[in-house]
Formats: C-alpha cells, sequence, structure tokens
C-alpha cells in the first residue's frame, strides 16, 4: 500500500481494502486488508461474508452500505470520500435476541428457524449473543437437558399485587455452541400449549404472560451484567420489552446506549387482552402517558406500541397491511424479512447500519 499525503490518496497494486480516517490529522493509512481475486466494487454477498470474516474495523462511506471502495489497482481519491469511522463494523457485536419459540425445542416451521438460524448465524460471524425464549410446557426438559440458573433464579416479578418467582434455565445447542436462556414461571409458563387451551381458547391471562416474559429477560440481562448493543425482539410476546426500556429501564447503564430492533411475525390473534392490561402497566412503574394504545388491547396496539418505541423494525411478507402502514408512518428503518433463507447478512449490515447512524448522531 502506497499513501500519497499530499494528494490524499491511497494506491494499491495488488488489491487491498484500504482504511483511513478523515479525522486523522496525520493523514495516514490505519490498515489495509487483503481480498479475494474475484472481489470487485461491489457489495456482493460474497465479498461481504469475507470482509466480516476478518478481525479488523474499517471505515464505512456514505452514503452506508451503498459500495464498499475495493482498491483494485486504481488510485482513490479520498478527498471526494467522506468517511465514517464505526466501532462495530466488522464483529464483536452484542447482539440479545428475544424470541417466541426456536427449534428444536419448538417443531420446525416459519418463526422457530428464523429465531434459531438468524442468531446462529449473527454468532458465528464473530459476534457476542444472548437469546431468549420462554420456557412453555410442551419444551421437553429431559431431552433437551434444560437446567435452572440458580444464580439467575429466584426474583419475583409483581403483576397485579401478586408475586411471581422467576426461574431461569439454560440449555445448549451443542453442535453450533449456542445456549438458550429459557423464561419460566410456575404461574404463566407450565401449560402444554403456547397462547391457547387444548380448547381452542385464547388464554386469559395471556397479557400477564407478556409483562412477565419481558420483565423477566430484562431483569436477567441485568443480572448477567451484559451490555448488548442491539435487542432484537421477535413477535407479540416480546411486544412489550421496547416499552420497558424506554420507560422503567431508561436509566439503567446496561440498557441506554442500546438499539432496539423489533420484528413483526406472522403470529397475529384475533382476540383482545383483558380490560385491566392497562392497570397491570401502570403497576409495573410505565407511566400512564405510554398507556394510549391500550384502552382496548389487542394484538394491532401491543404492535404499535412495539413499533413506537423501538429505533427500526423488520417485517415479513405476511405483515398486515394495517401494520405496514404504521411502519411506514414511524419513518424508521425498516427491513424486509426476503422469502428465501439468505437473510443473516441483510439483519448483520442493518444492525451495523444502525449503529453507525447512532454513531453520528
Amino acid at each position: 500500500m502506497i499513501f500519497d499525503d499530499t494528494k490524499k490518496e491511497a494506491r494499491d497494486i495488488r488489491g487491498f481494502l484500504f482504511f483511513c480516517s478523515a479525522q486523522d490529522k496525520s493523514r495516514t493509512c490505519t490498515g489495509v486488508l487483503p481480498l479475494p481475486p474475484q472481489s470487485s466494487v461491489s457489495t456482493n454477498s460474497t465479498t461481504w461474508a469475507f470482509l466480516r470474516r476478518q478481525k479488523y474495523t474499517f471505515f464505512y462511506l456514505k452514503p452506508l452500505f451503498k459500495k464498499i471502495f475495493l482498491c483494485q489497482k486504481k488510485i482513490v481519491p479520498l478527498r471526494t470520500l467522506k468517511i465514517i469511522p464505526n466501532k462495530y463494523s466488522m464483529a464483536h457485536k452484542k447482539v440479545l435476541f428475544i424470541t417466541p419459540e426456536i427449534f428444536p425445542y419448538f417443531p420446525e416451521g416459519y418463526i422457530s428457524n428464523i429465531c434459531r438460524y438468524l442468531p446462529q448465524g449473527i454468532q458465528e460471524r464473530e459476534n457476542e449473543i444472548r437469546t431468549f425464549m420462554p420456557k412453555f410446557g410442551c419444551v421437553n426438559e429431559h431431552r433437551h437437558m434444560l437446567h435452572e440458573v440458580i444464580r439467575l433464579s429466584g426474583q419475583n416479578i409483581i403483576i397485579e399485587d401478586t408475586d411471581h418467582p422467576l426461574i431461569i434455565k439454560v440449555a445448549s445447542l451443542q453442535n453450533v455452541r449456542m445456549q438458550i436462556y429459557f423464561i419460566d414461571s410456575e404461574d404463566y409458563f407450565k401449560r402444554k400449549t403456547q397462547y391457547y387451551d387444548a380448547d381452542g381458547n385464547f388464554y386469559p391471562d395471556n397479557d400477564s404472560r407478556a409483562i412477565f416474559y419481558a420483565k423477566g429477560v430484562m431483569e436477567t440481562v441485568r443480572k448477567l451484567g451484559w451490555e448488548p448493543d442491539i435487542i432484537h425482539c421477535h413477535g407479540w410476546i416480546s411486544a412489550l420489552v421496547p416499552l420497558f426500556i424506554r420507560t422503567v429501564y431508561k436509566d439503567d447503564p446496561l440498557l441506554q446506549a442500546c438499539k432496539i430492533v423489533y420484528s413483526i411475525l406472522p403470529d397475529s390473534f384475533p382476540e383482545k387482552f383483558s380490560s385491566s392490561f392497562s392497570k397491570k402497566l401502570k403497576q409495573t412503574n410505565i407511566p400512564a402517558e405510554y398507556l394510549k394504545h391500550f384502552k382496548n388491547p389487542g394484538y394491532d396496539q401491543i404492535i404499535q406500541a412495539a413499533v413506537d418505541h423501538s429505533d427500526a423494525i423488520a417485517i415479513t411478507p405476511d405483515t398486515k397491511k394495517k401494520l405496514v402502514s404504521y411502519v411506514e408512518a414511524s419513518g424508521k428503518p425498516v427491513l424486509e424479512h426476503p422469502e428465501d433463507d439468505n437473510y443473516v447478512d441483510l439483519y448483520d449490515e442493518f444492525y451495523d447500519e444502525l449503529l453507525t447512524t447512532s454513531e453520528q448522531d
């Protein structure tokens, strides 16, 4: 790599990604990264995946992700580029996944596959993850070798003036070295079915279960002393998490700087929550002005609240048109989940862009 300080140019006759901070007064190139022969100036998935596997920090060019400038036997005029340092780029982001179900603890399906293979893929790209799901009664503890973590269990979560002990269990997907944390409760998650009883009736306390799950995850993360960069919530059961983070936990040093991504999944229901839902939330110290969506609470209302308090939204092809319109009106970054299975890099880049934008602000 030859760097011309006077012209602010870098030349590479072999093919490297160069990176140099425009804010660096010495105007010296801070590093180089060799590229495979087939690399080009486009951000194709092969090149991007290669770059992300390298243990370097490099600089994104603005506009973000429109192109990565690769030096291929040409002179690069730095004066024409605005170069933005990004400490989150490449690897070592901390991503918290809050999910409704994960394969193989649930049968293989659209939601359980996303909630399994997205965290796995993000971890395989050298990021650090924590993954949560409810410990529904249909999860076979013996087969999947779940065990309780005593140091994380024992806290009481109060809902409607009643103490509900929080139980934390863990299991590992040994072949991919991925650990799953389970939120358990004798009161809420021992039933053998997920949201409906054997006769097809919507559980009347599903709203309380969502409160317990959101609070349980947040309290466990605090006990772990783990500070996530991204919190990615999936499905309606985790829809209260953004609201809790922006209100009850807004002053928590572990959660203040995190960015929240909310995924709207095809898990809607026609039933309404109990009329006491707002009262339950108010008793958890959520201010009354944040409860506007819950006068007649149901699926649409809880999703809209999640959108309001998240930084970015992911939608699927099956997302209700009403909610798509609500998301678009919010003006927040949106990722459309692809119809095929090639989505991990899309989310990884989406996280990076969200964090980079935060750095600029």
